[in-house]
C-alpha cells in the first residue's frame, strides 16, 4: 500500500525579502519556523535553501541570490552541490547583516506615527524599543506620546490620575480609543435615524387626498328624521321644500359665505402661502375648477346618498313584512 504524503501546512509564510537589513532577522526567524513546522516535507538541504531563496526578490537579495547560484552551479549550469542550510544562514547574515540595529531603531521611533489601529502602534513601539534597548520610563514615555495621535493624546492627559507605567499608557491609549470608535458608530446610527419633524412629514406625505368641506353645502344634519323621511317621500328639495328639482339644483340656493366667491382659491392660497404663489397660479386653480371639485364631496350630496340608502332599507324591511304575512299555502297563490 503507497503511503500518504504529508500535506504542507501554509501557516505564516515568509514575506518576500528584497534585502532591507532591518528585516533581515524576522525573514530569517519566518523560514525556519515554516521549514521547522513542515519538516515532513521539507526534509533536505536543497529544499530548505530553495525555499529560502524563492522568496529573494527585487533589490540586492535578488542580486545576491543570482550569485549564490552562480558559484554553486557548473560550467552547464546545473547546480553542483546545495551545501548545508545553515552553512547558507551564515552567508545570508554576512551579506545582510544589519550595521547598527540600535541606531536603526531609533531613527525608526522617531518617525513612527500612529496611522491606524491603536494596538498595531502599541506592538510596534515595543518591538522597536526592544531593539532600540531603551529601558528608562521617561525616554519610552516620550518616543510613546510623539506618536500618538493628538486627539488620543489630548484625551489621555485629560484623565485624572495619569498613567504611572508604561503598561497603564498602553492600555489607557486602547481603551480610550475603544470608546471613541463605539461613540463614532453610536453617532452615525443616530444620524441615520429620521428626526421627528421627518417622520411627521412622511407621515403626512402618506396620507390620502384631503377632501375639504364645501362652504356652500347645505347642513341637512339639523334636520330630524321625520322631516328627511317626508322630503324623500315627498321629492322635496332641502333647500327650499318644494318639488320639482333637487337640492344642489335649487335656484333658491344661496351661499353661505356670499363674500367667498372661491372656496377652493382661497384654500389653495393659505397653503401655499408660505412660498408666496404668483397671480397666474392662482388664476389657472380657478380656471379649471371642474378638476378641483372632483376632490371635494358637498354635505348635500352625502346626505342625500344617506338618504337614499335609509329610503332603499326602508322599502326592503316592509317588502320583508309583507312577505312574512302571505301564507304561501293558501288557494290566493
Amino acid at each position: 500500500m503507497q503511503a500518504q504524503k504529508p500535506t504542507e501546512l501554509k501557516l505564516s509564510q515568509p514575506e518576500p525579502f528584497s534585502g532591507d537589513t532591518s528585516k533581515t532577522k524576522i525573514f530569517l526567524q519566518r523560514v525556519q519556523t515554516y521549514v521547522d513546522i513542515n519538516d515532513e516535507i521539507y526534509n533536505s538541504n536543497k529544499k530548505k535553501i530553495t525555499f529560502a531563496m524563492s522568496f529573494m526578490r527585487g533589490g540586492m537579495a535578488e542580486a545576491w541570490a543570482e550569485m549564490w547560484y552562480d558559484d554553486h552551479t557548473d560550467d552547464l549550469g546545473k547546480l553542483k552541490d546545495y551545501g548545508t542550510f545553515d552553512a547558507w544562514v551564515i552567508d545570508f547574515n554576512k551579506a545582510f547583516q544589519e550595521t547598527d540595529p540600535m541606531g536603526s531603531a531609533m531613527k525608526d521611533l522617531e518617525s513612527l506615527r500612529q496611522m491606524g489601529e491603536v494596538q498595531d502602534y502599541v506592538n510596534l513601539f515595543l518591538v522597536l524599543m526592544k531593539k532600540a534597548k531603551i529601558m528608562e520610563y521617561p525616554a519610552r514615555l516620550h518616543y510613546f506620546k510623539i506618536g500618538l495621535s493628538r486627539r488620543l493624546l489630548e484625551r489621555i492627559m485629560n484623565v485624572n490620575p495619569l498613567p504611572t507605567d508604561m503598561e497603564g499608557w498602553y492600555k489607557k491609549a486602547v481603551e480610550i480609543d475603544n470608546q471613541t470608535k463605539s461613540m463614532q458608530m453610536y453617532m452615525k446610527f443616530q444620524n441615520s435615524r429620521p428626526s421627528g419633524q421627518q417622520q411627521k412629514q412622511g407621515q403626512q406625505q402618506r396620507k390620502g387626498p384631503v377632501y375639504t368641506r364645501d362652504p356652500n353645502a347645505m347642513d341637512v344634519d339639523h334636520m330630524s328624521q321625520e322631516e328627511c323621511d317626508r322630503h324623500i317621500k315627498g321629492g322635496l328639495c332641502f333647500e327650499c321644500h318644494q318639488q320639482g328639482h333637487r337640492s344642489h339644483d335649487c335656484p333658491k340656493k344661496k351661499p353661505k359665505n356670499p363674500g367667498n366667491t372661491s372656496g377652493m382659491r382661497k384654500e389653495i392660497q393659505v397653503e401655499e402661502s408660505k412660498g408666496e404663489p404668483s397671480t397666474s397660479k392662482v388664476e389657472d386653480v380657478e380656471e379649471d375648477t371642474t378638476s378641483v371639485k372632483r376632490t371635494t364631496i358637498s354635505d348635500s350630496d352625502v346626505s342625500e346618498l344617506l338618504q337614499e340608502l335609509r329610503k332603499m332599507q326602508k322599502e326592503r324591511n316592509d317588502w320583508i313584512r309583507k312577505l312574512e304575512g302571505l301564507d304561501f299555502g293558501s288557494d290566493r297563490l
